[in-house]
């Protein structure tokens, strides 16, 4: 059995004025005790990417990735499964994914969101054998499915909800003062 070696990262998140300031000092790495930590342009932290903006251009764009690369392969044996089936393996593999960290991306502008929201259309279709070209709506209502700025904005909602009425985590009702 190979054992591999743990290599820990760091990201200096800031501004673009604040991260000029820093590259002028050109941090590359940084040792805690007997380890060495590395500088990097993003860090991957419970499942979700964050980079030096705060942009949250990576975990898209992975998790976008990641989501086409499953809805390719459930399209290719999508005949032989039923609408059943087809929705379950969606929601396994795909919205699972989208759905991971949402709240992450409240208040980021609509062109970071449409990103996201081609993923949840293209597994509609997937869904329904209809083509990519086809209205998405009728079948989002049909599947229920609220749209992606929607679904992050009901998950904030919904953590609120429960951290007020101490349904939540100590951890997160603690930073709520009425």
């Amino acid at each position: 059995m190979k054992i591999t070696e743990l290599t820990f990262e760091f990201v200096i998140i800031g501004t673009k004025q604040q991260l000029a300031k820093t590259y002028n000092y050109s941090i590359s790495t940084i040792c805690v005790g007997n380890t060495d930590i590395v500088a990097s342009s993003h860090v991957r932290n419970l499942r979700a990417w964050f980079d030096e903006r705060f942009s949250m251009e990576t975990h898209i764009m992975k998790t976008c990735g990641a989501a086409f690369y499953h809805l390719h392969n459930i399209r290719r044996i999508r005949k032989y499964l039923s609408q059943d089936i087809a929705e379950t393996l969606i929601h396994a593999f795909v919205t699972s994914q989208i759905d991971y960290c949402n709240s992450l991306l409240f208040g980021l502008p609509s062109f970071h969101i449409c990103k996201i929201q081609r993923v949840q259309n293209a597994a509609a279709c997937v869904i329904f054998m209809k083509s990519k070209y086809r209205h998405i709506t009728p079948l989002l209502k049909e599947l229920h499915w609220l749209p992606v700025t929607y679904r992050i904005q009901f998950k904030v909602i919904l953590i609120t909800f429960k951290a007020l009425h101490d349904m939540a985590p100590s951890y997160i009702s603690n930073l709520l003062h009425v």
